[in-house]
This record gives C-alpha cells, sequence and structure tokens, in this order.
C-alpha cells in the first residue's frame, strides 16, 4: 500500500496511473541506492507494501535466480509477474513480517502511513539475518514548490492543493514528521550505521510528478474538498501542471537505511 492508496477507500481499480507515476518518480533514486548497497546474490529480499511492484521486479533481474524475492501487497493486482518474484497477498501492517530471515527490506511510502509505523519497524528490522538491510524511503515535511510557471497563480494552486492533501493524510494517520523521526526508530529496533540522506529535483510540466498531482487530485476530489479545498483551485490544476513551462521542485524524498548487527 503506497501514500496514495493509503488514501484511496474505493479507487483502486485506477491505482495504477498512480503506482506508475510513482515507480517513474522514485524507481531511479531507489534502485540506484539499492545497488551502492551490499547486496547478497544468494539472499532473501522481501518488498513490502510493493504498490506495483517495480522495486521487487528491478530486485529479481539484478539478483538473478540464485536468490528469492517477494513482493507483498494487501492488493496485488497490479505486480506483473516475472522471473524470480514471488507475489504474495497480504496485509502487511496486520500480519507482521513474512516467515523466516531476510537479508533486505525496502519500504517506500508505507511507515509513515500506518499508526503501527514505530511497531512495523521494529518487526522489520527482527526480521532481518545478520548484516541485513532495512531501507525506507518517504515524502515528509517538505513537499516543494513552484519554481515557474506562465500561470501568475501556479504557486498558490499548488501551495493550496498540498495543504489540503496533507490534511486528508492527517486525518488518516499520516504524521509527516517521520521521515526526520526514521532514524532514531531504526535506532531504538537495535540497527546500526543508521543514515538518512534528503532529495528534491524538478519535475517539469507534463513529467510524472506532475502527471501525479492531476491523477491524485481526481482522485481524492471530494476528500479535498472535505478538508477545505477550493474545486475552483483543483480544476486549475491539469492546465498548470500539463504546461512544459511549467516546472515544480518535487517533494523531498527522506531515505533511512540501517543493517542488523553482524
Amino acid at each position: 500500500m503506497t501514500v496514495v492508496q493509503y488514501a484511496l477507500d474505493n479507487a483502486r481499480v485506477t491505482a495504477s496511473p498512480m503506482l506508475d507515476c510513482l515507480s517513474e518518480i522514485l524507481d531511479e533514486e531507489t534502485t540506484g541506492l539499492l545497488g551502492r548497497l551490499p547486496l547478497v546474490p544468494t539472499g532473501r529480499y522481501w518488498v513490502p507494501a510493493a504498490g506495483n511492484g517495480s522495486v521487487a521486479r528491478w530486485l529479481a533481474r539484478t539478483l538473478g535466480p540464485t536468490a528469492e524475492v517477494v513482493a507483498s501487497d494487501i492488493d496485488p493486482r497490479h505486480i506483473p509477474q516475472v522471473d524470480g518474484l514471488r507475489v504474495v497477498q497480504r496485509d502487511d501492517v496486520a500480519e507482521g513480517p513474512l516467515p523466516g530471515q531476510w537479508d533486505g527490506i525496502p519500504l517506500r511510502l508505507f511507515a509513515a502511513h500506518t499508526s503501527a509505523r514505530v511497531e512495523l519497524i521494529h518487526q522489520y528490522a527482527s526480521a532481518l539475518r545478520p548484516g541485513g538491510l532495512l531501507v525506507d524511503q518517504e515524502w515528509g515535511l517538505w513537499s516543494g514548490f513552484v519554481q515557474h510557471s506562465p500561470y501568475a497563480d501556479a504557486h498558490d494552486v499548488y501551495q493550496h492543493y498540498q495543504e489540503a492533501l496533507r490534511a486528508v493524510f492527517d486525518a488518516r494517520g499520516n504524521d509527516a514528521t517521520w521521515s526526520v523521526k526514521a532514524a532514531e526508530t531504526f535506532e531504538a529496533a537495535g540497527l546500526v550505521d543508521v543514515r538518512t540522506t534528503v532529495n528534491a529535483r524538478s519535475w517539469p510540466g507534463g513529467s510524472a510528478g506532475c502527471r501525479l498531482v492531476v491523477v491524485v487530485a481526481a482522485e481524492l476530489r471530494e476528500q479535498l474538498i472535505a478538508q477545505g479545498a477550493d474545486p475552483v483551485l483543483l480544476d486549475r490544476l491539469p492546465e498548470i501542471m500539463h504546461d512544459p513551462e511549467t516546472v515544480v521542485i518535487g517533494n523531498a524524498t527522506w531515505t533511512t537505511v540501517g543493517f542488523a548487527p553482524a
């Protein structure tokens, strides 16, 4: 379950475009990070709340047939079947870790959006083999801004949407400050060599980041309006976000990595 899926009650059939946008935005950063970490070719890797499975599919392709790679999600219909990947349908918060010990558990846009986030990190840390790694990538306190646009109201419209979106997530138990707290929780869970990096990049109009804004605003329209969003301003988003002359500095991605003691 991703940040977008978390906010949806009855929109799972249309979740794939959102998941595809999220993958296009984040996969390069996620896989680049994983590629620099000490992955074990014969190891066991589990991707909870896998969304469309893009990270798990990368692991399966990269590690090959000697590794075990599992992708799980409460709604796994958007995870394609590929060689070397096992797909499991489950509630990764309610059911706890999958059995066995793991060499790596990458989380993305997941922990901040469950009230069980601290318990979840402790459980997942305990499920690591000695030397195994836990990764958590989240969008947190900073949701970016319009850097420039041909529309004079672009900045105000974008910020208005982001404020309403945060209110939607907060009403459902999201913790926007989790990205700052994650490292401390990793250490409390017994992980070592814990580190956090923060990265943001520009999203040109029409790119995946800007398309995501339009898709989410449409899917969550009634929830956004219930949290104070002006429908007129929401209706401005598609024109602004699809214009190639608009450039948004996108959400800051906070990445926390920790290792089980060897």
